[in-house]
């Protein structure tokens, strides 16, 4: 998920939100499934300044507490999420022009 976020932060993709997606979170609203990131801010702007290894282990607490009673620890922190962005260089190009770009270079964004 870091290199993700990294990639996804070099090419100005702004992270909306994340939420917890499996079967037996569907019974709820999405307001419910909705992860709350200590110490970030949605939406936010992911950027060579955004720590995404502190920003990834955020998602995998919340989703480990996610559905845990007060007090319980543990947890399954690899629950199924949904994370949205909007990334305006992906407008307009096919799911392969996409793909390609993700797995390129992360050293500087692509002209």
């Amino acid at each position: 998920m870091d290199l993700h976020l990294k990639r996804l932060g070099v090419r100005g993709a702004t992270l909306h939100e994340a939420q917890i997606v499996s079967r037996p979170a569907m019974t709820k609203t999405e307001e419910e499934r909705r992860l709350i990131l200590q110490g970030f801010h949605l939406p936010m702007k992911l950027s060579k300044s955004v720590d995404v290894q502190a920003l990834r282990c955020e998602i995998q607490r919340a989703s480990a507490a996610f559905g845990q009673g007060a007090g319980v620890k543990g947890g399954n922190p690899t629950k199924r999420m949904l994370l949205r962005f909007t990334w305006p260089g992906a407008e307009r190009k096919s799911a392969g022009e996409i793909e390609d770009l993700l797995a390129g270079s992360i050293s500087a964004p692509p002209p």
